[in-house]
Order: structure tokens, then sequence, then C-alpha cells
């Protein structure tokens, strides 16, 4: 995956919308949400809902400035954004593996970018 030259951090909808996230968990939601949408990331498309595979290989390529060196890492971001309701698992995770959607709020969140 590309690298990104500058990601919008909107500090100021996570304040709005009481959410609290690291940087880092800050970071690797921008990026997913920009290279979803910018094409950088091939949607899978069940029942309406765009999907995106985000995988920690896939993370940690994109941003190594965070200097996460294990999947581990990066699944605890990803499963905190799941529990934050800012991304969805698909619901045949097992089987189709690591596709997520964005949630109403993470959409609300990023309308303005």
């Amino acid at each position: 995956m590309p690298y990104k030259k500058n990601l919008t951090l909107d500090f100021h909808a996570l304040i709005q919308n009481n959410i609290d996230l690291k940087l880092s968990e800050h970071v690797v939601l921008t990026w997913a949400y920009e290279a979803a949408w910018d094409g950088t990331l091939e949607p899978l498309e069940d029942d309406g809902i765009r999907y995106y595979c985000f995988t920690p290989k896939g993370f940690r390529d994109a941003l190594p400035t965070l200097k996460i060196k294990t999947d581990r890492g990066i699944r605890k971001i990803i499963e905190k954004l799941v529990k934050q309701d800012l991304l969805v698992p698909h619901y045949n995770r097992q089987g189709i593996g690591a596709y997520y959607a964005f949630s109403p709020i993470t959409q609300k969140l990023f309308k303005g970018s």
C-alpha cells in the first residue's frame, strides 16, 4: 500500500462526538478512511455495505512512522476501533478475512473532509 503524504486529523469532531482515541488509533482510522475513499483499497460489496480489507501488514507498510512492529499491535488498534463503534467487522469474518465497514459515526466524523 502506498504512503499517504498528509492525513487530516479532525480533533474537534472527536471531541464533539465524545470519542476517546489515542493518536495512533486516530492515525490508523484516518488512513483507513482516506485509503478506502480515494480508491487505494478495493471494496467488497455485501448487502449494500462496502467493506474494506484492513490487514496488519498493510497498516505497518503504509504507516511506518507509528513504529508498530507486530500484527498484534495493529490488531489491538483495529479491535479498539470496533469496540468504539467506528469500524464494523464483516459478519463472515472467519470466512472472508479482515473486512470492515465504516460505521455511521465514522462517516459523520469525516463528512467535512
